[in-house]
């Protein structure tokens, strides 16, 4: 599952489907952004460090298309086990959090 389908299905879990469209994409937005990070940092442990700064000037330059093709082209399968992982761990928390 695309990782913004799977946040949306978190606000789904959580009992917001109720909220305005614009605060749905507003938490969309915050969820994802703090999803990619995790995402990001996690990738950056398997790349050497050449490769994580040349990773970081891609982002700051370039933008987060270009670095998640940077990161696919590295390593496809490991990139997208990381993008899978990292969703379902944030959700888990996120819905744990909100049980508490």
């Amino acid at each position: 599952m695309e990782p913004q389908k799977k946040i949306k299905t978190i606000i789904d879990e959580l009992g917001l489907e109720n909220l305005s469209e614009e605060k749905k994409q507003e938490l969309i937005m915050k969820m994802s952004e703090i999803a990619y990070k995790r995402v990001i940092l996690r990738a950056i442990k398997n790349l050497s460090d050449e490769e994580a700064k040349e990773l970081n000037g891609i982002l700051k330059n370039q933008g987060e298309k270009q670095a998640n093709d940077y990161l696919e082209e590295k390593n496809p399968d490991l990139f997208s086990a990381i993008v899978k992982e990292e969703v379902e761990k944030y959700r888990k928390e996120v819905l744990e959090n909100v049980k508490e």
